[in-house]
């Protein structure tokens, strides 16, 4: 159960004439009544409240009320210097703790503004650390805050044995031999498509002479770089996706002199027997088709 809410007991209903009665008697001395003495009268106390404010600003004049400016004491400012120490290199840590910047709440800084700044400084410090995560570098920082240098990281994991750095060491030597062998060879290849290229288109149009020669008939065309090049052109436009398209067709439509899986199954004297049945077969289409064409002109004439 709640407890219990004390309220006024009802005594019972009073006479408010009575009452009125008692208030009148309490003053009905004071109203209307002649002064104890006519050589002496009271001064107001209203009238008594002026003369005393009128004495207080003759002798020392008018006060002022100032607004009193909201201070905050040094011993309530926030200061992140105390703070400095307190982070410690915990086992298994490959790099130093962040350097974050020391901020301290200024005098007539509020407490709420006080927070933005260190949430726009933290937010500032993590976009930071992504920033050296994806591309693999460390940026130094001064006391102040300002970036010093930007360095890349060390690939070597300190926390390997002696042993595995050098198998670490050794396989990335090799990977990089790889990689510049196999640079070398594009290069290479890249080279010698460009020197058939950087040929002179009409270089085959042309026989040199020197100076004094006799010519004893006319210049022979070089056609051997033109076919080259008109072969070279022929391979890019079979590229296309329609010109392949129109090559399956071609593919399907023309008859295969290869024999199918089938056919190499069958035995040799089987296969005599349907290539004879096969021939009978054409002859008499063949007849066929050439006594219709008589006809046909039979009944033309």
């Amino acid at each position: 159960m709640g407890r219990k809410i004390p309220r006024k007991k009802h005594r019972g209903v009073k006479d408010p004439y009575k009452q009125q009665e008692e208030r009148f008697n309490k003053i009905k001395n004071k109203l209307n009544a002649k002064p104890e003495s006519t050589e002496s009268q009271e001064i107001p106390r209203r009238l008594q409240n002026i003369a005393k404010f009128n004495s207080v600003i003759s002798r020392k004049g008018l006060p002022m009320k100032k607004r009193k400016k909201e201070k905050l004491k040094n011993n309530t400012l926030i200061d992140g210097r105390k703070y400095v120490d307190r982070e410690k290199e915990l086992p298994g840590m490959t790099r130093p703790t962040k350097l974050v910047p020391l901020l301290q709440q200024h005098p007539k800084e509020t407490y709420k503004k006080f927070l933005k700044r260190v949430d726009r400084v933290t937010h500032e410090i993590i976009k930071e650390a992504d920033f050296e995560k994806k591309f693999k570098v460390e940026v130094k920082r001064d006391e102040r805050g300002q970036v010093v240098a930007v360095q890349h990281q060390e690939k070597i994991d300190p926390l390997l044995s002696d042993k595995q750095k050098e198998d670490l060491v050794e396989r990335e030597e090799k990977k990089k031999a790889a990689r510049r062998e196999r640079d070398k060879r594009r290069r290479g290849k890249k080279r010698k498509n460009d020197g058939d290229d950087d040929d002179d288109e009409f270089s085959y149009y042309q026989d040199k002479f020197e100076f004094g020669e006799v010519v004893y008939e006319p210049p022979s065309l070089d056609t051997e770089k033109l076919t080259r090049k008109m072969n070279r052109n022929e391979e890019k436009s079979r590229s296309f996706l329609f010109m392949e398209k129109l090559k399956e067709k071609q593919d399907e439509s023309s008859p295969s002199n290869k024999p199918s899986k089938k056919a190499a199954k069958i035995p040799a004297g089987r296969r005599r027997i349907l290539e004879e049945e096969r021939q009978r077969v054409v002859e008499a289409y063949r007849s066929m088709k050439a006594s219709k064409h008589s006809l046909t002109q039979q009944s033309t004439m």
